[in-house]
């Protein structure tokens, strides 16, 4: 899953420890990470870096401010991260322009040679903001586009769909979590046979939540984490042979409407992590740990360092290591805001053993 930090756009720059999509299937030995590389914009762009993903040694970096918004992807090799080609991105809206800021830019997510972005702010049919997808694919290496999916035919025709994207193998899952009282949430999920991309199933927001429903999203195998952060919560589902059952629901204990809980999620085997990065303690600045145990999910944890600004904004998890942003913590020796905190999993819990600061280099 992406993780996005403002410190790393700030500069027209990218620090990759703040990036990672790690696959959930890995365990991983302890290791302490270290600043590596810079990786600039080609070009004089505002926002590089807004949208991330990261699979194996390739990476994708939007730039939607470059004077026409282009996909910057790097390979990894002896060197370091080198560019390997920019993909042009015609039309591209990732900001949804009746209601600006309601909702997270489009998102990003990479699957090995497939690269999916979201366009959340498309115009579809007249209708503004109704959202749209593009799927690209790597052959011999050089990118080409595949298709692109608009969001289906709803009852609310605006949808801001593709604000979230995730990808497990053959399988995709698009966020459309609706804005204000013009809608509800939807989470679409398709399959992939060969090159071309169907839809297979559509999970509806309850009617009770409404909007926000799919604004973050998790998937591994067959579960689904879905985040509704302006409904303070977040849903597991499972899937049951075509269809989606859900399975938990969690809310924080307390009613404070400012805990923003569910604006991040992520999932790695029976762990499920929600994230709340605005709300007073202990439920806001947090990130809350959920466990599977014979089918029931249980609250096992709060990650929540001294200190913390926007604590849980962005989440990756891989196996046994955890990495929480937030975007907004201020580092007193560097006096730049942003870290990086990396968790590992010492039997049931989740133990510190890392903070990533920006790091002091060359601009």
């Amino acid at each position: 899953m992406p993780l996005r930090y403002r410190f790393l756009t700030k500069f027209h720059k990218l620090l990759i420890v703040g990036t990672l999509s790690w696959p959930s299937s890995q365990i991983h030995a302890q290791v302490d990470f270290a600043f590596d590389q810079h990786v600039h914009a080609p070009g004089q762009g505002s926002h590089f870096g807004d949208a991330l993903a990261l699979s194996g040694q390739t990476l994708a970096a939007v730039d939607y401010d470059a004077g026409g918004s282009d996909a910057y992807i790097y390979l990894r090799d002896g060197n370091g991260w080198s560019p390997q080609a920019a993909i042009d991105l015609p039309g591209w809206n990732p900001q949804p322009t009746i209601t600006p800021g309601a909702h997270a830019r489009g998102r990003v997510a990479l699957a090995g040679d497939i690269l999916v972005v979201g366009s959340p702010g498309d115009t579809i049919g007249g209708q503004a903001d109704t959202g749209s997808i593009r799927i690209y694919r790597r052959s011999v290496g050089s990118w080409s586009f595949q298709q692109r999916i608009d969001r289906p035919a709803a009852a609310s025709i605006v949808g801001n769909f593709g604000a979230s994207v995730a990808i497990d193998g053959d399988r995709m899952v698009v966020g459309a979590p609706g804005r204000t009282a013009y809608g509800r949430g939807s989470v679409y999920e398709y399959a992939r046979s060969g090159n071309n991309w169907s839809l297979a199933a559509t999970i509806e927001s309850p009617v009770e939540f409404g909007r926000s429903f799919g604004q973050s999203l998790a998937l591994a195998g067959d579960r689904l984490v879905v985040g509704l952060p302006h409904a303070r919560r977040a849903m597991v589902y499972r899937r049951v042979g075509s269809t989606w059952q859900a399975e938990a629901s969690f809310t924080p204990a307390s009613a404070d409407p400012s805990v923003e809980f569910g604006a991040s999620v992520a999932l790695s085997g029976d762990y499920a992590f929600v994230g709340a990065p605005s709300g007073p303690a202990p439920d806001g600045k947090a990130v809350h740990v959920y466990f599977r145990s014979g089918g029931t999910w249980g609250l096992t944890q709060r990650l929540a360092p001294i200190g913390a600004s926007r604590f849980g904004r962005g989440l990756a998890v891989s196996g046994a290591r955890l990495a929480v942003g937030d975007p907004d913590q201020l580092d007193a020796v560097t006096q730049r805001r942003g870290r990086v905190h990396i968790y590992e999993r010492n039997g049931l819990f989740w133990e510190e053993r890392q903070t990533l600061r920006y790091p002091v280099s060359p601009s």
